[in-house]
């Protein structure tokens, strides 16, 4: 496990608080927050990587969650799949874990950035603005990896945009670093 994580399209004060005491709606801004993992390959091959986002049903939408993987300043998209259930087994039911994996790879002591988080470029959840999803990341050695073991450094943080109420004017910023699982970030992964 490498950290939680906890994705936000949405007002910072819940609409049944501003509904109830108006005067408190000036000070609801609606948050857009994102996920992003920093992998950087120590090892001198490289290395293909599955980034596991678990969360409880209903689960990571892919539809509704946009994510990206950059190397090279291209942002490229990173396909986002959520686990199939077992042969003969019915998809999960409320309660239950979910999935969602992507694939990464990372050249020879290179790094990269994933960013996931709600997808803001789709009218739908820009206008819905009520997008919230908390879970923990996983990261493994991806099957088509011919390394047994590879080395990694990782760092985790949430990074966030404040908007007006019309989400049209940026209003501020955060950033802050997570606490990773295992307490520091050098991280040995091994074929299991």
């Amino acid at each position: 496990m490498i950290s939680t994580f906890e994705l936000l399209f949405k007002p910072q004060l819940p609409k049944a608080i501003t509904d109830s005491n108006p005067g408190l709606a000036a000070l609801s801004r609606v948050v857009l927050q994102g996920y992003f993992l920093t992998i950087s390959n120590l090892s001198d091959r490289g290395t293909a990587l599955s980034v596991t986002l678990v969360t409880r049903t209903p689960g990571l939408d892919p539809e509704k969650v946009l994510a990206r993987f950059d190397v090279i300043g291209q942002n490229g998209p990173a396909s986002l799949k959520n686990d199939p259930p077992p042969v003969g087994q019915p998809a999960p039911l409320e309660g239950e874990l979910v999935k969602t994996k992507l694939s990464v790879f990372l050249n020879p002591h290179d790094t990269g950035l994933l960013l996931v988080q709600p997808d803001a470029t789709k009218a739908a959840v820009r206008d819905a603005a009520d997008f919230e999803l908390r879970g923990y990341v996983e990261l493994s050695l991806s099957a088509s990896n011919l390394q047994q073991s590879s080395t990694v450094l990782v760092t985790a943080e949430h990074r966030g945009t404040f908007f007006d109420g019309d989400n049209k004017a940026a209003l501020g910023e955060i950033a802050y670093a997570l606490p990773l699982a295992s307490g520091g970030s050098l991280i040995e992964l091994v074929r299991s």
